[in-house]
């Protein structure tokens, strides 16, 4: 049942059982009991809307900003600058706002606000921008894991991504940057399928798992899991998990 308190998909459980030698972000979880936050969609502002305020304003202090917020099931990513991306404490409320909008319409019964995940940036090189909130598009990979054993692996952007409606891609040249950025040499491949049969392992089950290459740092960070069936996968691939 979604919302419960043990659902697989949530952040805040997968998170804790990834091994200790897997590089992630620094991440802050903050858990949310106060009235249901779709009260302000209404105008009706919680009364535990303030601290949870201050709290992800106290999370931005230790991870420094900007940094990256998230519910424990989305970042609202395509409206980037709206969303996930908080650049001060100016912005917090905003941005806690967008995200429970975003949290209603993405789903038809739509996913509980009742954590919220404060994560540092990680330092990257944007190959171009895109979508509504000019979201930094970034080389990214999607693993597939049936407990230690990767069935498949895909990059994470597919092109079709970038031709939908409001969300197709304006720059010229997008094309062959996204081709060279979705290029997966033998090295990476090797490496981020031990990486990946390591954490399916331990955690056990059907899993996708998102890996953010750090241009500086030189580095795979494991960025976001969630149960395979729940996950988007390249449709010509014929190694669907359920």
């Amino acid at each position: 049942m979604r919302g419960h308190p043990e659902d697989r998909t949530r952040l805040s459980w997968w998170f804790p059982k990834i091994p200790s030698d897997i590089l992630v972000q620094k991440t802050v979880v903050i858990p949310y009991t106060g009235d249901n936050l779709i009260n302000i969609l209404d105008g009706k502002t919680p009364a535990d809307f303030a601290p949870l305020c201050i709290r992800i304003i106290n999370a931005g202090n230790e991870l420094g900003w900007p940094f990256f917020l998230r519910t424990d099931y989305l970042s609202g990513k395509h409206s980037w600058k709206d969303t996930c991306y908080v650049s001060n404490p100016k912005c917090v409320a905003k941005r806690v706002v967008c995200l429970v909008e975003e949290s209603i319409m993405a789903d038809i019964i739509g996913f509980p606000t009742d954590y919220w995940i404060a994560r540092k940036l990680i330092p990257t090189k944007p190959a171009f921008f895109a979508f509504r909130g000019d979201m930094p598009i970034v080389k990214e990979r999607r693993y597939f894991v049936q407990d230690n054993k990767v069935v498949c692996h895909h990059p994470y952007w597919p092109m079709q991504a970038f031709l939908l409606g409001d969300l197709a891609c304006e720059v010229p040249d997008w094309r062959e940057l996204l081709d060279d950025m979705n290029l997966e040499s033998d090295e990476e491949v090797g490496l981020l399928s031990g990486l990946s049969s390591k954490v399916g392992g331990a955690i056990g089950g059907a899993w996708s798992i998102d890996w953010l290459w750090s241009e500086d740092e030189g580095q795979w960070y494991l960025t976001d899991m969630a149960e395979a069936g729940q996950s988007y996968h390249w449709p010509e691939c014929k190694s669907q998990l359920k």
